[in-house]
This record gives C-alpha cells, sequence and structure tokens, in this order.
C-alpha cells in the first residue's frame, strides 16, 4: 500500500519489523472491534492519501455504530467541517429518549 502521505525517501524506514511492531497497537484494523462506543470515521478518497484496499480493511473492521464518511477531496471535507464540525458529536452527547441529562 503505497500513501503519497509516505515520502519514498522515507518509506523503507516505515517498513522495517522493528517499526511495525511499535505501531501495531495503533492499526484499527485490530482494535476496532473492540470499540463499543459511537465512532466516526472520516477519509477522502482520494486513492494517493488513502490507498482503497486500506478503506475497504478499516471499514470492514469497523463496529456496526461506525459512521464512514467519504470526501472526494481536502475541499469537500474541509467546507463539511465548517458548516457542521460537532454537530456529530453534539449529537452522540445527547441522553436517548426517555433518559435525563446528567446533573451538573
Amino acid at each position: 500500500m503505497k500513501s503519497t502521505l509516505v515520502p519514498d525517501d522515507e518509506r523503507a524506514d516505515y517498513l522495517k519489523p522493528e517499526f511495525l511492531k511499535k505501531v501495531a497497537p495503533l492499526d484499527p484494523v485490530v482494535w476496532f472491534a473492540k470499540v463499543k462506543v459511537p465512532v466516526r470515521l472520516q477519509y477522502l478518497s482520494d486513492p494517493l492519501v488513502t490507498p482503497q484496499i486500506v478503506r475497504e480493511r478499516i471499514a470492514a473492521a469497523a463496529p456496526p455504530q461506525t459512521k464512514v464518511i467519504s470526501y472526494k477531496d481536502a475541499v469537500a471535507q474541509y467546507k463539511a467541517a465548517k458548516l457542521n464540525l460537532f454537530d456529530w458529536i453534539k449529537g452522540q452527547l445527547r441522553p436517548a429518549a426517555g433518559q435525563d441529562a446528567p446533573k451538573r
């Protein structure tokens, strides 16, 4: 998998077994199954930024409560964030119907 975000002159360092072992606990494919809270997964559809195979693996591993959002480019992502950056988070923090809001 080759993202353009990794400079070619650094790529070999990131493929070394000792580096991969250090970052293995951060792999979303490994820990997604353990997540019990709502998740919002956002990425750019540009295959040079997030390769298609990577997006497919992460989406397949995501728990059922995951909301997957794909932006065609950085401009679309920026416009969406500008309009409703925290709406999803606010929606997740609201008490479910019939539940009282936490007391302060």
